[in-house]
């Protein structure tokens, strides 16, 4: 995970069983199967002012992770309407440029 969620070895042992339990009971697929992208994005959202991300993810953040089809379906819809937008908002042709109308090679091709 970006910083500053990044944890280390004994935290990510603590956390890791507790996230793979509540993937399981929300649908999401198996950890080695799953759109890393947007399991990212939901564990991380609204960054603004964390100041231990270890107690947000272990308090917060994975028991209220949403379930799978409804995250997807979301993702799947914003993809649409952005013109295949990755999770982040970006393009996927061109990673350093927003997608869609905003995404300047895009828009001169």
């Amino acid at each position: 995970m970006p910083d500053p969620w990044t944890q280390g070895r004994p935290n990510a042992r603590r956390l890791a069983p507790k996230l793979l339990r509540v993937m399981a009971e929300q649908g999401w697929p198996g950890i080695h199967t799953a759109d890393k992208g947007l399991l990212t994005q939901q564990l991380t959202k609204n960054p603004e002012r964390v100041t231990n991300p270890y107690r947000l993810l272990e308090r917060d953040r994975i028991p209220n992770l949403p379930r799978y089809a409804v995250v997807a379906a979301a993702a799947a819809a914003s993809s649409s309407a952005s013109g295949g937008a990755s999770p982040d908002g970006m393009c996927p042709q061109h990673p350093q440029y927003r997608a869609g109308s905003r995404c300047i090679p895009c828009t001169l091709a």
